[in-house]
């Protein structure tokens, strides 16, 4: 029989997403997560657990994260139900937060946001570039997520640079082939710029295993979103 999150697992799989998809078990403690939801996503696969060691050393810490079964089924499922015994405040603080940083990059206000209609005709999606070896455009999910970890590494603030390598570590879970070819065509198309670190002093272990190489081949450590790095 197939698995069918429950309302309180559906509410610890959104409580997730509006912060960018994974955080630290501990830090998900106001409220307590239930170990029964917890154990049921990780059972199904709808969610991802490892035990990760701080920077600064120390006992490790169990980290969760909505696994690519996990974001498909929340894209098929975003008006089911939550249980109505979960403390659903952190979801809609999250959901908030991220839409103010959405009204913001498209230049949206509010009032915008809710006459939008959606398009009778909406536009298809791009076909690959053939110079990508057939990749696939990326999906609007493996996008947001890079945008959600970009805005945490930046503290917000769009046009300033962040490390590959630190984004990177924030998206462990993904392939690094599906993150590096996303990534490009973002920078195709505008939407992002990657650059080389071109004083030797900067560049250390963790960038040159980090660095995304170009079609051309050409290094790039380091990215900024939302227009131009300076």
């Amino acid at each position: 029989m197939s698995y069918a999150p429950e309302p309180s697992d559906r509410a610890l799989l959104w409580r997730l997403a509006v912060i960018g998809g994974e955080s630290p078990l501990n830090g998900l403690d106001k409220p307590k997560v239930d170990p029964k939801v917890r154990k049921r996503l990780k059972a199904a696969g709808f969610t991802e657990e490892e035990t990760r060691k701080p920077p600064t050393g120390g006992r490790g810490i169990l980290h969760i994260s909505i696994s690519e079964k996990g974001w498909n089924y929340l894209a098929e499922h975003t008006t089911a139900p939550l249980s109505s015994r979960a403390n659903v405040v952190p979801v809609l603080q999250g959901f908030l937060a991220q839409l103010d940083r959405f009204l913001t990059a498209h230049n949206l206000s509010l009032a915008d946001f809710f006459r939008l209609k959606p398009q009778s005709n909406p536009p298809s999606e791009p076909t690959a570039d053939p110079q990508r070896n057939g990749t696939p455009p990326p999906t609007i999910a493996l996008t947001q997520r890079i945008l959600d970890a970009y805005n945490r590494l930046s503290g917000g603030r769009l046009n300033v640079r962040v490390r590959l390598a630190d984004l990177r570590e924030a998206l462990a879970d993904i392939p690094r082939s599906a993150l590096d070819n996303t990534l490009l065509q973002l920078a195709t198309s505008g939407q992002a710029a990657l650059y080389r670190l071109d004083n030797p002093l900067e560049i250390h272990e963790r960038d040159r295993e980090a660095v995304l190489l170009t079609p051309a081949g050409d290094p790039r450590h380091v990215i900024y979103l939302g227009g131009q790095g300076s």
